[in-house]
């Protein structure tokens, strides 16, 4: 991983980069979402991004999941 830009108090935020585009990769880990009762503040957050359309804000793509 790239080196991190941010250390919220739920996840990482990491700069990414393909051969055209920087990105910004949030690393979420999902016992400690629960844990502290974050899973309704994390949805309204994706649903935000995914409904905001402003130069100012990064835009939702995608999401994944690391299996086991």
């Amino acid at each position: 991983m790239p080196r991190i830009s941010g250390r919220p108090t739920v996840c990482q935020v990491h700069l990414g980069k393909d051969k055209t585009r920087t990105y910004a990769l949030k690393k979420m880990k999902k016992q400690f979402i629960v844990d502290a009762k974050q899973q309704q503040h994390v949805m309204q957050e994706k649903r935000l991004l995914l409904t905001v359309r402003c130069p100012f804000i990064v835009r939702y793509r995608t999401k994944c999941r690391r299996r086991r």
